[in-house]
């Protein structure tokens, strides 16, 4: 899938037709990413189809059916398969599943490296799954998915002020919503999908690329190479801490029971039954925490004290208003989960240094981002 800028749209609309796949970016908040197999590419984006559209629930509003069928007829009249990439909205695939037919496959990635690409290459994939979390109506809300009021009024001001990671205060307690909607959503387009499979995963193993190759072929009939992938060793989290996935998974799909209680709670939303067992489910839950294993640091868990130092230093070269600073910090530091002995140890850390340092800072937000950049190089 392609790369999208707004320079790309202004001259690539429905209509235009260009070849290749390149790498899908911003932006995100637009809601479907068409496009056709081998030899030729279409990529384009229907103008309706915006933020304020990501995430009805229920049937397809009209419009939408509209389109989605237009582009199946302008593939068949160009003697194209059709293929469609959708930005993984929550409680759609039903539907669209429904409304075009075909296989359905999921695609995900590794929780922690949709964070990295966010804060290294300004992809959008952690910070959508917060505002999918605070959707109204949305299947996180019905799971009991919980969105501190702080981190609801961050999110919400995020179309309006535009897409930065200028989450300053509240970091630890987006985390954990994070690692929440990636369980959920994941879950969510797996229970309709026909297979679901890791992408990062592609490369560390290549046996579990050819097993993900063969799989394709058996379900589509077509052979499916991945030949520009490189196989690579697996990077490190210095700053997740494996428990915050642990307790996403437990708390969501952690038995059969919680896996019932997602079901109902999809199907009602979406008023189509799922078609994968509960078995499914639990496999992938396995999977997730075994894919998991080997991405985080256990030994140093968020490396809190040097976190704590890098984090302080930077703060006191930006911040002016010592005071309000602390304050912020030390509310937001209480909130944390308090069972997390990596964020109590940053908590005493900065505790201690929060005593005896003078705060000078200039220009807040920018601050924040470079306090969110280091902790996650």
């Amino acid at each position: 899938m392609s790369r999208c800028t707004q320079t790309f749209l202004a001259t690539h609309n429905s209509t235009s037709w260009d070849s290749g796949h390149g790498f899908f970016s911003d932006p995100y908040y637009r809601e479907y990413l068409p496009f056709w197999h081998e030899p030729y590419g279409i990529r384009g984006f229907h103008d309706d189809f915006s933020f304020q559209n990501f995430f009805p629930v229920g049937d397809l509003p009209p419009a939408e059916k509209e389109y989605l069928l237009s582009l199946e007829k302008w593939a068949k009249e160009q003697n194209k398969l059709p293929a469609y990439g959708f930005c993984r909205s929550l409680c759609r695939v039903g539907q669209i599943r429904t409304l075009l037919g075909g296989k359905h496959f999921v695609q995900y990635r590794n929780p922690h490296e949709m964070l990295r690409s966010s804060i290294d290459k300004g992809l959008l994939g952690f910070t959508l799954l917060i505002l999918k979390g605070i959707a109204p109506g949305s299947l996180p809300h019905r799971l009991g998915m919980v969105i501190p009021a702080r981190i609801d009024a961050y999110a919400h001001a995020i179309p309006s002020h535009g897409w930065d990671m200028n989450f300053v205060a509240p970091f630890p307690e987006l985390l954990q919503l994070h690692f929440e909607s990636w369980v959920i959503s994941t879950i969510a387009g797996a229970f309709y999908a026909d297979y679901t499979f890791n992408v990062n995963e592609m490369y560390y193993s290549q046996q579990y690329r050819l097993d993900v190759e063969k799989n394709l072929h058996e379900l589509t009939g077509f052979d499916v190479h991945f030949d520009d992938i490189k196989l690579k060793n697996k990077e490190k989290s210095p700053v997740f801490d494996p428990r915050m996935l642990e307790y996403a998974i437990d708390k969501y799909i952690g038995n059969r029971e919680k896996i019932k209680k997602f079901q109902i709670a999809l199907e009602e939303i979406s008023g189509l039954p799922v078609i994968q067992p509960v078995q499914t489910i639990e496999r992938l839950a396995e999977q997730f925490l075994l894919e998991y294993q080997g991405s985080s640091d256990n030994a140093v868990g968020y490396k809190a004290i040097d976190i704590a130092h890098e984090l302080l230093e930077d703060l006191s070269q930006h911040y002016i208003d010592g005071e309000k600073v602390q304050a912020a910090l030390r509310e937001d530091l209480r909130s944390c989960s308090s069972g997390n002995v990596a964020q109590n140890a940053l908590r005493a850390e900065l505790d201690a240094v929060y005593a005896s340092k003078s705060w000078r800072v200039t220009r807040p937000l920018r601050a924040g981002r470079a306090l969110v950049r280091k902790l996650f190089r």
